[in-house]
């Protein structure tokens, strides 16, 4: 979409300037056109007309001029953005539908269709992915209400009254952490000592920022410990449930 709106701007100015000079050119022929008849009016007529007729002709041409001036140079301006508009609209309107397609295409040849049980196996393991990720969130919603604070206005409360309910939030979602993963630091130092990352580290559990370059080991300063779950107290979900629904709507009766 963002290469659409790119190519949209650029192809509106150049239509828009095409049209307008275009209507520019239109003017200026008819202008020109109907000045030259003016200026040699005796020479086409062949001096068939008195001095009378003449000047009631010359005077019809310049009424021209002037009404090209005041009326239709104003309506070949207008025209020309609107023929503008409209074909740059109808531009956007065939690219926008063909786009998407192409995209799917791209997709569906990039990632082959998985059928039979593999098909099944992996469709029922992004499910379940899914609906653990959800999982979790609706136990941090249901003990320490996490989902209503970050619902909530704080631009109504008090820096006091803020800090008195993150104190609360922090510690029962703190208990639903602790109760449910096992966490433990992937680089275990206090953060801003140097650290050595030796060869064969695994980059998605130790991210390099800065000036990286050579190859390891590398010698750094650690930013931040990173974190690891070494056991997960998950429960094994039916599927029955839907995993959308991360806290269900409480109705007194």
């Amino acid at each position: 979409m963002d290469i659409l709106n790119r190519f949209s701007r650029r192809a509106l100015f150049r239509i828009l300037f095409y049209f307008i000079f275009l209507g520019a050119v239109i003017f200026l022929a008819l202008f020109y056109a109907v000045d030259l008849v003016r200026e040699n009016l005796s020479t086409l007529l062949g001096g068939t007309l008195d001095s009378g007729a003449l000047a009631q002709f010359t005077r019809l041409a310049t009424m021209a001029q002037k009404y090209l001036l005041e009326w239709v140079l104003p309506a070949i301006c207008l025209l020309s953005i609107l023929l503008a508009l409209a074909a740059w609209l109808g531009i956007r309107g065939s690219l926008k539908a063909l786009l998407p397609g192409s995209a799917r295409q791209a997709k569906a040849k990039k990632e082959p269709k998985l059928t039979g049980a593999a098909g099944e196996d992996k469709i029922q393991r992004l499910r379940q992915s899914k609906q653990m990720y959800l999982y979790l969130i609706s136990i941090l919603q249901r003990e320490g209400r996490l989902l209503d604070f970050f619902a909530e206005d704080l631009s109504l409360y008090e820096d006091a009254q803020i800090g008195a309910a993150v104190r609360g939030i922090h510690e029962s979602c703190k208990q639903v952490i602790d109760k449910r993963l096992s966490l433990q630091p992937i680089i275990d130092q206090e953060e801003g000592e140097s650290v050595t990352v030796a060869a064969g580290f695994d980059p998605a559990a130790i991210k390099l920022v800065g000036n990286v370059s050579g190859e390891p080991p590398f010698q750094g300063t650690l930013r931040h410990r990173g974190w690891q779950s070494k056991r997960e107290d998950l429960p094994t979900l039916s599927g029955t449930r839907d995993a959308g629904i991360l806290a269900p709507a409480e109705v007194e009766i």
